[in-house]
């Protein structure tokens, strides 16, 4: 994630239409934060692929409007807006039809939206390429990736994502081969079929990927081995 651009909520509008070359005309995410007891935000669907809100200490009501001269298809019915409730902490990922005013064919668009209970801070903004890859946040089962500057390496440091029991990551962006390297949880280990533990698990994602499996994890110092699934998936 490249030059994040913010803008606090009532402050700075933001104007976002969609163009002929890319269903998103923010080519970077967006970054919102909310005012104190805010109940509800609008967010349109084009502005940008993922969105961030924080300062969200209650459920909110999400309002996903139809860009300008657009509508939502909804089980062949047309709107204006579709309104969704999100907890703090979680996630929405989702895809809409949307079709323009006099068109015939929709195109497909999507909206991924994840919630803070924190303000937001500057170092939030710094590019995760310069981090290999960690993020430090916990939020739904979808996690996403840019890989616009072509690193060669993404840590995927599963102590941040160890409560759920599937997980889904998804990379966007470059082309070049990168390999993923997962690290296993604090003071737990990746138990494999011969049953040799490691601390670690790394294998290369290619452009057009898609990996899917699980991975038995063993705790140390205590007779407790569980499993968890995860999907890697490269666009």
């Amino acid at each position: 994630m490249k030059n994040i651009k913010f803008a606090k909520l009532g402050i700075i509008a933001l104007a976002i239409v969609l163009n002929g070359c890319s269903p998103y005309k923010n080519p970077n995410d967006t970054i919102y934060e909310l005012k104190n007891n805010q109940k509800n935000i609008i967010i349109n669907l084009g502005d940008s692929f993922q969105t961030f809100i924080y300062n969200v200490k209650e459920p909110i009501d999400i309002i996903l409007k139809a860009p300008e001269d657009h509508k939502i298809i909804i089980q062949d019915k047309e709107y204006t807006a579709y309104k969704m409730k999100i907890d703090p902490q979680d996630s929405i990922n989702k895809g809409f039809y949307i079709k323009e005013n006099g068109e015939k064919k929709p195109i497909y668009i999507e909206t991924h939206i994840a919630t803070f209970k924190e303000l937001f801070k500057p170092i939030n903004r710094t590019p995760i390429e310069q981090l290999s890859g960690k993020v430090n946040i916990v939020v739904g089962d979808n996690v996403y990736y840019s890989l616009n500057n072509n690193p060669k390496e993404v840590i995927v440091d599963l102590h941040e994502h160890n409560k759920r029991k599937y997980h889904n990551f998804y990379y966007i962006n470059g082309n070049q081969d990168v390999t993923i390297r997962m690290i296993a949880p604090k003071y737990t280990s990746f138990v494999f079929q011969n049953g040799i533990k490691q601390k670690e698990y790394s294998f290369t994602l290619s452009k057009g990927d898609n990996y899917h499996f699980s991975m038995n994890l063993s705790q140390d110092n205590i007779n407790n081995t569980y499993s968890r699934t995860y999907k890697f998936n490269r666009k």
